[in-house]
C-alpha cells in the first residue's frame, strides 16, 4: 500500500467559437486546445508491511507465503515531462438544458507521459521465470496519445454577480461521463532489478481503455463582500462528489513467456464518494459602461470526508482550485 503525497496540477485552455457555424444565442460550438501538467509532486511513501506472496508455489515450493516490504519513498515527477496536450471540439445544442458533447485527441507531449512500467495481470505470467526479479518497461513515440469522447451536464443557479441584493442562494454542479481509448505502438524491455541492466527491446502495442463517470454538487449562499469590493463574492457551501472508473489495459503483439497478448494489472472497476464543507472567493472584473463584468478570478477550497466506495484516497482530503476565466 502506497500513500500519495501532495501535488499541484495546472491546465490552460484556449477556445474559439466560429460565429457563422452552429453558434447562436441558444447554442454554442467551440474548438479548443489544452495543455495540462503537474507543477509539483511530492511523491509517495510505502510503509513497511508484510503482504501475501502472490507467486508462492509458481517458482519454488520452498518460497515463503509472505513477503516483507521495507519502508520506501517514491519520488514524484513534475514539470515539462508531465505535459499532455489536447485538441478538441464541443457542442451545446441548448444553453437552457446545459448538456454538452465533446470529442478530443490527446497527445503525450512530455517524456514522462510516454514511458512507464507494467505488470501482467495473469499470475502465471507475472510470476514466470522470464519476469522473475525483473521489471517490465515500455516507451511510446512522441506522437502517441488517445481519444476521449464525453458528455457533460451542468447545473448553475445564482453563480453570477448580483447587484440588487447583498446575498442570494447558490447551487452549482455537474455530471460527466465519457470513454477514452488508446492504441499505441511501443517498445518493451526488461530491467534486472539487481544489476539495473536493460535487456533487448521488443516491439508491440499498448492498449488502454477507460470508461468513467464523475459528478459534484455544491449548495450554499453567496455573499457580496462590499466592505472590500462590490465585485468580490464569498460563497460558503456543502459539497458532495463521486466518481466511477472502469479500466481495461493490455499488451498485444509481444511474446512474453509464450503469451502474445495479455491483460495488465490494474484492470478493475472502482468508485468513490466524498462530502464536506468548502468555500469560494470570486472576484469579477473587466466590466464596461454597457457590459457587466466579463472575467473572474476564482479560488475554491474544500475538504471532503470519504463516505463510500473502495477508493477512499480519491474521495477524501483537501482540494484547492484556482481558476482564471478571461
Amino acid at each position: 500500500i502506497t500513500v500519495p503525497g501532495d501535488a499541484v496540477f495546472s491546465t490552460a485552455e484556449i477556445f474559439w467559437r466560429p460565429s457563422d457555424f452552429l453558434n447562436s444565442s441558444m447554442r454554442t460550438f467551440e474548438l479548443y486546445g489544452r495543455l495540462s501538467n503537474t507543477l509539483y509532486d511530492k511523491g509517495g511513501r510505502t510503509a513497511s508491511q508484510t503482504v501475501s506472496n502472490p507467486c508462492q508455489g509458481t517458482l519454488d515450493d520452498s518460497e515463503s507465503s509472505t513477503i516483507d516490504i521495507a519502508e520506501s519513498s517514491n519520488p514524484g515527477i513534475s514539470g515539462i515531462p508531465t505535459t499532455i496536450g489536447s485538441l478538441g471540439m464541443r457542442f451545446t445544442p441548448s444553453t437552457e438544458v446545459g448538456l454538452t458533447f465533446g470529442l478530443e485527441r490527446q497527445f503525450n507531449l512530455g517524456s514522462a507521459t510516454r514511458r512507464g512500467t507494467f505488470s501482467p495481470a495473469p499470475t502465471a505470467l507475472r510470476c514466470s521465470p522470464v519476469l522473475s526479479n525483473k521489471t517490465a518497461h515500455y516507451e511510446t513515440n512522441a506522437g502517441s496519445g488517445g481519444w476521449l469522447a464525453y458528455v457533460t451536464y451542468g447545473l448553475y443557479e445564482g453563480t453570477t454577480l448580483r447587484i440588487d441584493r447583498p446575498d442570494w442562494f447558490t447551487m452549482e454542479g455537474y455530471v460527466q461521463a465519457g470513454y477514452s481509448w488508446q492504441d499505441m505502438p511501443a517498445k518493451f524491455w526488461l530491467r534486472d532489478n539487481a544489476t539495473g541492466v536493460d535487456g533487448e527491446k521488443s516491439s508491440g502495442r499498448l492498449k488502454r481503455n477507460q470508461a468513467f463517470g464523475a459528478g459534484e454538487l455544491r449548495v450554499g449562499r453567496s455573499y457580496r463582500v462590499d466592505a472590500i469590493s462590490e465585485r468580490l463574492v464569498f460563497f460558503p457551501y456543502a459539497v458532495i462528489g463521486a466518481d466511477w472508473l472502469w479500466n481495461k489495459n493490455r499488451v498485444t503483439d509481444l511474446d512474453v513467456a509464450g503469451a502474445e497478448s495479455f491483460r495488465l494489472a490494474g484492470d478493475s472497476t472502482s468508485w468513490s464518494m466524498g462530502a464536506g464543507p468548502g468555500f469560494n472567493l470570486r472576484y469579477w472584473f473587466r466590466e464596461g459602461h454597457y457590459t457587466a463584468p466579463m472575467s473572474y478570478l476564482d479560488l475554491t477550497t474544500q475538504y471532503r470526508f470519504n463516505i463510500g466506495g473502495g477508493q477512499a484516497d480519491r474521495a477524501k482530503g483537501l482540494f484547492i482550485n484556482l481558476t482564471l476565466s478571461y
